[in-house]
């Protein structure tokens, strides 16, 4: 019996100081080699291409040209840009616990460019528009440059924020 006792008091203790911890060390910082690469917009997780006449890819960046838009006028372009997923993770259609690809372009610096999504009058500027279905891939957007409304060549950089998350 005291055999038992002790030994379940010696279990008792050790698991005592395991949830206390021996305080051996506080700190540990240790170097190590890392190698990271990068894909280009047209190959990358979201690829970023520019199908249009006004796009071009340098250094695996898509560019748009409005440099012969008109003064004092609304422009149009359709499918400036599209978008498509090479992610890992499957677009499976529309049953809560599927995934989406939301896209957001960030809020924009200059008032005479907006983009919608293909065929909509709706800017997607600052929203998020999500894709649940592979087959709506690649995904194109439109941009309207307004140069009565501003001097669109002040805008030097668009910011998209993508990511894959389960449908609710």
């Amino acid at each position: 019996m005291r055999r038992r006792q002790l030994l379940s008091g010696l279990g008792i203790g050790l698991a005592g100081a395991g949830v206390i911890g021996t305080g051996a060390f506080r700190q540990v910082q240790a170097t190590r080699n890392v190698t990271v690469t990068t894909s280009d917009d047209s190959s990358a997780n979201l690829a970023i291409t520019g199908p249009t006449s006004e796009t071009t890819t340098s250094n695996g960046v898509v560019e748009i040209d409005i440099s012969k838009v008109n003064e004092d006028a609304v422009t149009t372009f359709d499918n400036i840009l599209e978008f498509d997923y090479n992610g890992g993770r499957d677009l499976s259609g529309t049953a809560s616990g599927d995934n989406q690809l939301e896209l957001t372009i960030q809020s924009l610096s200059n008032s005479a460019v907006d983009f919608y999504q293909h065929d909509t009058t709706t800017s997607v500027v600052g929203s998020t528009w999500s894709i649940q279905d592979p087959a709506n891939l690649p995904a194109a957007l439109d941009m309207e440059v307004d140069t009565a409304a501003g001097d669109p060549t002040t805008l030097s950089q668009i910011v998209i924020e993508a990511k894959v998350t389960q449908i609710p």
